[in-house]
């Protein structure tokens, strides 16, 4: 059963109580304060140097979110970003020159564009890199990160050239040897950063990790449960864009408030389907990484891939779209390499009709048919049991 780790990392003051209460306690809890360090540093392989140290992997806005998060918990935390210029800024300024420039970064952040000083003396590192560019990144940077540092990945999607999800990526990039873990949730990172309550989860197969991280990460504002179901955090990370997108060009089109909730109530029944085939819990995908994460992408105004399919239904082209960006929607690419996967690893008859919205999505972004004609097929389709994996 997956666990609340709603409480500072440092003062182990549960998140009920309030804010009096908690300054009341804080000095009796300074020895458990130094037992949570211990706690932090205590591996089967391989204790981390001690204080605790993160970094931060991808200068992005996702990435900007997540090393304020570990920040303003007091953690000394390294931003590695492409470009000794933007490291300058951020290090002066506190504000990331291109991304969210009006966010103010916790001071604790430094960025550098030097592999080296950033992983060397990591206890902790986070991957914020989008997947498409992980592969390559990771080749760029894997001989400056020492051995047994566990990796907690925040990318979500499947990778066009191998089909595989970040854990795959991961593994075949870094080796096996090391424990992983995987964070997803809805959390868009600007309200992560301007302190708006969010909930996420990290999965591992490795508990003691994730437990770990939820302590490492957890406050008042941003609350973490752990699982060990990471097929099924992967599987609703990468699906869910693909359903937002869908979202979007019903939006685009104006066909109403009912036709949209319906095409992503359906959506996550094929984002269930496919999660069961491939091993995950209905339990994850019916949480904050599946239908969660689907519903803040779906009908979130932040949403890039929502955002994508607007556009889309509105006319233009993937092209034009593409172009006019400046952040990465990985639903576009995940949508041809989802299809590509299911085609591959799910037998069975007519998988179109299994998964009519992931199918259809890719169709339209590969230009084979139009917004429009791809959503009234939906509406078309044969008249059989709401769920058709569940007739007794």
């Amino acid at each position: 059963m997956a666990t609340s780790h709603n409480v500072s990392a440092f003062s182990f003051v549960p998140s009920h109580t309030s804010i009096r209460d908690r300054s009341s306690v804080q000095s009796s809890n300074r020895s458990a304060s130094r037992k949570s360090h211990n706690i932090l540093s205590m591996k089967v392989s391989s204790p981390p140097p001690y204080p605790v140290r993160v970094t931060v992997m991808g200068g992005g806005n996702f990435g900007i979110a997540l090393a304020s998060v570990v920040a303003k918990k007091g953690i000394p935390t390294t931003l590695l970003v492409r470009s000794e210029e933007v490291a300058e800024q951020i290090n002066e300024k506190h504000r990331h020159p291109k991304y969210m420039k009006d966010i103010a970064l916790p001071r604790t952040v430094r960025a550098t564009a030097n592999k080296k000083t950033a992983l060397s003396d990591a206890t902790y590192i986070i991957h914020a890199v989008p997947v498409q560019y992980t592969r390559d990144y990771l080749n760029t940077v894997k001989d400056a990160i020492p051995p047994n540092v566990p990796i907690l990945s925040a990318s979500k999607g499947i990778e066009t050239s191998s089909l595989g999800f970040m854990a795959d990526i991961l593994k075949e990039c870094l080796g096996e040897d090391r424990s992983y873990a995987f964070l997803s949730g809805p959390s868009f990172a600007r309200e992560i950063c301007e302190g708006v309550a969010t909930a996420v989860v990290i999965a591992s197969e490795d508990l003691m990790l994730a437990d770990d991280l939820a302590e490492l990460m957890a406050g008042e504002d941003f609350a973490v449960f752990t699982s060990r179901d990471v097929i099924g955090v992967e599987v609703g990370g990468a699906v869910k864009n693909v359903i937002a997108i869908a979202a979007g060009m019903c939006e685009g089109l104006g066909l109403g408030t009912n036709a949209m909730s319906g095409l992503v109530t359906r959506g996550c029944g094929e984002m269930r389907r496919l999660g069961i085939y491939l091993g995950a819990r209905p339990s994850t995908i019916s949480g904050l990484s599946g239908v969660g994460d689907t519903f803040g992408t779906c009908f979130g105004p932040l949403s890039r891939n929502r955002q994508f399919g607007y556009r889309l239904g509105k006319g233009e082209t993937p092209e034009e779209i593409r172009a006019s960006m400046t952040e990465v929607a990985e639903g576009v690419d995940t949508s041809i390499a989802l299809v590509k996967m299911i085609k591959k690893r799910c037998k069975g008859y007519r998988l179109d009709l299994k998964y009519p919205i992931l199918f259809g999505v890719a169709d339209i972004i590969e230009g084979n048919m139009r917004p429009l004609e791809g959503l009234k097929g939906l509406m078309n389709f044969p008249t059989r049991m709401e769920n058709y994996d569940e007739r007794f």
